[in-house]
């Protein structure tokens, strides 16, 4: 159970998440009205509005007060405990994001939102209570040994704040509700001293622990809509959930002009004297499912928190049990997640699914040597084509270059062109599928995230020999190993001028010209972004070295909006601009590189965005330079930079 889980590696395969993050973002078009600024004002203060007391209640714009209406039956909503023994590495049973409150505080509330979501069109519900948009949102506390355990040192407390889109009739029945509702699940977990225990007034047993029994309990349910609300108005809802000691606990969604909420008294698990984290997102209904997104999906995951503090609560990172569902869904979380601190503390980050990768890729084997490790090609590997089979999960090799400098006795390494020397520290990841590696960037950032900054994927010319150690050398190379590295164990090695990585491309030595760089000017929902101060478009202004989000565009042929008079220096971009997930100028060894990443974050049809794109005149039939104009698609923090391309100068990191 909870208390025994085994330890593991931290990792993560999505792409670095946007730098400098506020807590704010523009509201889709379709969840907004003409008085969308009135509205959004409504929809934060119900999450914040307290409820009379015990019961169900709702609350229409522009009234602030709860009116109680008739309460649903308690679902049999059964949520699963977490379950650490081989899990993928999806969000989700225990592997999440978590927000921790500062020292000495505790949380009241909380609020999970979806700033932005891009690309969702479908959701399938796999496992627990399957089908299309068959799903929950939830809030769920931390594990607390409170007060209602009555003593019993095994026992925790736990709740959670559920929206479900479909509810079991009761625990006996195949019939469901068919019905979208609010509700709370509050657990005493192992309470009691022996598996015959009973438990407290107002729950029923769940199963059988060791050494007492858990029991759980659901509020009456607050319907909100008949059917399945899509997972298409996702950016609309969102889900908040507050503890009062000694009063009353709610759980509220906003959705459509409406505000729902179900209660529970605090004292079945008193859990607001303990709550000091809390985790939100999108996840299966029920049972242990999980939410299946299609394809391309990506979407911000936003948490504010109230702990009577304006100071920004820590982001704690996925590792043997942050979050505490046993539900999941498919999509992978980004490496960074950001905390802000203000009126409004919260932590943001980014989760998306990319298609799997397919190709064969390169594997090399483990040739011997401690602590000095001798790693390399063998009959099996192919540099050329790829030798194993995506979907062959293996450890990636990675590199820490640390300067180290040459073993020196007498005899004990000459690096040559077929066996170099890393400068550096080698270590084995746990295994991965080769499908889930869908770019040199999720390979490096899943390194990063198992051992620390710095750490990459190594690459078939990561050996140096010769004067100084300064040719490059290929084949088999030597480091100081780091961990284990049992004999002949393969694991996934990139290469740089060849197809045989599983993300099927050729990557190229790494950038090294400063790129060019703008910054956000203003504007919203027409966003305004160009030159400033800094940018050099003639030789760059920013090292390669450097990681900012990549401007893209998606020309739709977008008419020109009648407020703006496009001139050379301001011009129409005739579509949508959306900033990446931040990357590593070093990646950018191309405009091929650059566009591919683009699509990668957006979908089809997304390129980097490119210093001449603006367009003004008669019928926009000119193109103009140094700023543009173009539909914001997402969040653009004021003063934001990003790396931006241009077609006639040397100031790109791949320098042409």
């Amino acid at each position: 159970m909870i208390r025994r889980l085994i330890p593991s590696l931290l990792t993560t395969l999505a792409l670095v998440w946007f730098a400098n993050l506020v807590c704010q973002a523009q509201q889709p078009e379709s969840a907004v009205s003409d008085s969308s600024t009135e509205r959004q004002a409504w929809r934060e203060s119900m999450k914040q509005a307290p409820v009379p007391g015990d019961g169900c209640f709702k609350a229409s714009y522009p009234s602030t007060q709860w009116q109680e209406v008739q309460c649903e039956e308690p679902p049999a909503y059964r949520s699963a405990l977490p379950k650490i023994a081989n899990r993928d590495q999806v969000v989700g049973n225990a592997y999440d994001y978590v927000a921790q409150a500062p020292a000495g505080h505790l949380f009241s509330s909380v609020v999970g939102s979806f700033p932005s979501v891009a690309g969702v069109t479908t959701e399938n519900g796999v496992g627990g209570i399957p089908g299309p948009n068959e799903y929950t949102l939830q809030v769920n506390t931390n594990f607390y040994h409170s007060a209602a355990c009555g003593g019993y040192s095994s026992c925790i407390a736990w709740q959670q704040y559920v929206m479900s889109t479909n509810t079991p009739v009761s625990l006996t029945s195949g019939s469901l509700t068919n019905e979208t509702e609010v509700f709370i699940e509050y657990w005493l977990i192992d309470y009691g001293s022996s598996n015959s225990s009973a438990c407290p007034s107002g729950f029923i047993i769940a199963e059988v622990d060791y050494p007492g029994v858990d029991c759980v309990q659901n509020t009456p349910a607050t319907f909100i809509a008949n059917g399945q609300l899509s997972i298409t108005d996702l950016a609309s809802l969102t889900l908040s959930g507050s503890a009062t000691a000694n009063g009353t606990d709610a759980a509220t969604v906003t959705f459509d002009g409406e505000a729902y909420t179900a209660t529970v008294n605090d004292s079945y698990t008193d859990i607001a004297s303990g709550w000091n984290q809390a985790e939100f997102n999108v996840f299966g209904n029920a049972g242990g499912s999980e939410a299946v997104f299609n394809s391309g999906s990506s979407m911000i995951v936003s948490l504010a928190v109230t702990d009577g503090s304006t100071a920004a609560p820590t982001c704690v990172p996925p590792s043997n049990y942050d979050g505490t569902t046993g539900e999941t869904n498919n999509l992978n979380l980004s490496s960074t997640c950001y905390s802000n601190g203000g009126s409004t503390p919260n932590i943001q980050f980014l989760e998306s699914y990319a298609p799997p990768a397919s190709h064969a890729g390169m594997t090399w084997i483990t040739h011997g040597g401690s602590p000095i490790v001798h790693v390399g090609a063998d009959s099996v590997t192919n540099p050329y084509n790829g030798d194993t089979a995506a979907t062959v999960s293996l450890p990636l090799l990675c590199l820490d270059v640390t300067g180290a400098a040459l073993p020196g006795l007498a005899g004990e390494l000459t690096p040559d062109f077929y066996d170099g020397w890393v400068e550096g520290n080698l270590q084995l990841t746990v295994p991965i599928s080769g499908t889930l590696l869908t770019s040199r960037a999720v390979a490096d950032a899943y390194c990063a995230a198992n051992f620390g900054a710095g750490w990459r994927m190594a690459e078939f010319h990561d050996g140096w020999y010769g004067t100084n150690l300064t040719t490059a050398s290929a084949w088999h190379f030597w480091g100081n190993a780091l961990g284990l590295f049992p004999a002949s164990q393969r694991f996934w090695v990139a290469i740089n001028d060849q197809i045989a990585n599983p993300w099927n491309a050729i990557n190229g030595g790494l950038a090294t010209h400063a790129g060019m760089t703008w910054s956000v000017l203003g504007g919203s929902p027409i966003v305004h972004v160009g030159a400033d101060s800094i940018t050099n478009a003639y030789n760059g202004d920013t090292s390669a070295s450097t990681i900012l989000p990549i401007l893209c565009i998606d020309v739709t042929g977008a008419a020109l909006p009648g407020e703006l008079t496009p001139d050379f220096y301001g011009g129409w971009v005739k579509g949508n601009l959306q900033l990446s997930a931040p990357i590593s100028g070093t990646l950018l060894n191309s405009r091929a590189v650059a566009n591919e990443y683009c699509a990668l974050n957006f979908g089809s049809g997304w390129a980097m965005a490119e210093f001449h794109e603006g367009w003004y005149g008669p019928n926009l039939a000119y193109s103009g330079a140094w700023h543009f104009w173009g539909n914001a698609i997402g969040l653009f923090p004021a003063g934001q930079r990003f790396w931006v391309a241009i077609s006639d100068q040397v100031a790109n990191p791949w320098g042409e």
